[in-house]
């Protein structure tokens, strides 16, 4: 049951799109984001195995999360270069969304969530499957919002960005009155 609450507040509390805005342009083009999802995973892992157990040793303390951008950095080129030997053309420019403009934020949020949360490694590797579950959600829905969008009448300064944003702070809202409520029954 614990670790249950541990993945549904990763999901809700940790999630980058919502508390940042990180990762928004992904809901134009939902067939990206596999690249930012590993990204989040392997940087979350790898950040809180160096962390715990190569700079708290040495001394470091709250100084070790300094490392942990240019670590999402790496981790995130690393994933993309590893996208592109599956994929059909090599073309980088298909992952261009996903090297700028949030990408590496996406990757940081996670990490940093789960290394200043983390205690265990099954932690660790709950909070960040729990936030990539979050990610992923929240693009799901800000993409349906977005094709209803296309759809119903919207007034033409609503259309594209500002609707996400509004849709994001309302998602937020509902995340935030949520989270108390998933303690509650977990925490029995």
């Amino acid at each position: 049951m614990q670790l249950l609450m541990y993945f549904f507040t990763a999901f809700i509390l940790f999630n980058g799109v919502v508390q940042n805005g990180f990762g928004i342009q992904y809901v134009k083009a939902p067939q990206k984001v596999l690249v930012p999802i590993f990204s989040m995973l392997l940087s979350s892992v790898t950040g809180w195995i160096i962390v715990k157990y190569l700079l708290n040793p040495l001394g470091f303390g709250v100084f070790g999360v300094f490392i942990l951008f240019p670590l999402s950095v790496v981790c995130s080129i690393l994933v993309a270069k590893i996208a592109l030997l599956f994929c059909k053309d090599k073309n980088l420019n298909q992952f261009e969304p996903a090297l700028n403009s949030g990408f590496y934020g996406i990757a940081f949020y996670g990490a940093f969530q789960t290394v200043i949360f983390a205690q265990t490694a099954i932690q660790a590797i709950l909070f960040a499957l729990g936030s990539t579950a979050g990610f992923v959600s929240v693009i799901a829905i800000l993409r349906g919002i977005q094709k209803r969008s296309e759809v119903e009448a919207v007034p033409k300064f609503f259309k594209g960005q500002p609707l996400l944003l509004i849709s994001t702070g309302l998602i937020s809202l509902i995340f935030t009155e949520l989270l108390p409520m998933v303690i509650h029954i977990f925490a029995r």
